[in-house]
Formats: structure tokens, sequence, C-alpha cells
């Protein structure tokens, strides 16, 4: 079967995710929505956390962080480099 299924994932405070999926956890590429509509961090994830190339949006749409992400967490881009790809 295919793992990276697409879809539609609503939370309970309104905000909403679209993308990727992999056994049910945000996995591949995905947005997720501010419940106005507005996106919240676009990019990719693993496992249902964010990790990869991503950007995060504040919620008055300006850009909060451009860069890398591990483990949910914002990554220093000289980090990312000696160690970002290990595990990948």
């Amino acid at each position: 079967g295919n793992f990276q299924d697409e879809g539609t994932y609503y939370f309970p405070n309104g905000e909403k995710y679209v993308g990727n999926f992999k056994l049910g956890k945000f996995h591949g590429k995905g947005i997720l929505y501010f419940k106005d509509g507005k996106p919240k961090y676009n990019g990719e994830w693993k496992e249902g956390k964010r990790d990869g190339k991503g950007t995060s949006y504040k919620r008055t749409g300006g850009i909060a962080f451009d860069g890398y992400w591990k483990e949910d967490q914002k990554v220093d881009s000289n980090l990312w480099n000696l160690f970002g790809f290990l595990g990948k």
C-alpha cells in the first residue's frame, strides 16, 4: 500500500493540517493552519513532528522562522549542515 496518503486533520481548537500522512501521523509535506485559515507552518514533517525544511508564520501573517526543524524544534542552519541529514 501507499503510506504517503494525503488528507486533512482537524484539531479540536479549530486548527487543521493538510498534507501527507504515514501510518496516521503527519509525514512528508504538509501545511498547518491557524483556525482563521492562515498558514501556521508550511514544510516537511516526520512521524507527526516538524522535521526538515519549513517555514512557520506569525498569527498576523508574517514569517516567524524559515529554515530547518528537527523533532519539532528550530535548528540552527550551521548545525543542520553538520548533522541534519543523518538518519533521514
